[in-house]
């Protein structure tokens, strides 16, 4: 994952049951917060992630 597709990421790109995150947007920060679709639809794509990570959000959620 790219810095920016993990600053682009919102809660309701998480599925926690599925232990799943959807990459849809972009972030950047140049005078201000920039966001935007990926540069390819490629780029667009579902991650899968484990226990740790699924831990990890949850306790960063709370």
């Amino acid at each position: 994952m790219r810095r920016g597709e993990l600053m682009g990421l919102e809660w309701k790109d998480i599925d926690f049951e599925a232990n799943t995150m959807r990459i849809v947007r972009t972030s950047q920060i140049a005078n201000g917060i920039i966001t935007k679709e990926p540069k390819t639809k490629s780029s667009i794509r579902t991650l899968t992630f484990g226990n740790t990570v699924h831990k990890l959000l949850m306790e960063y959620r709370l």
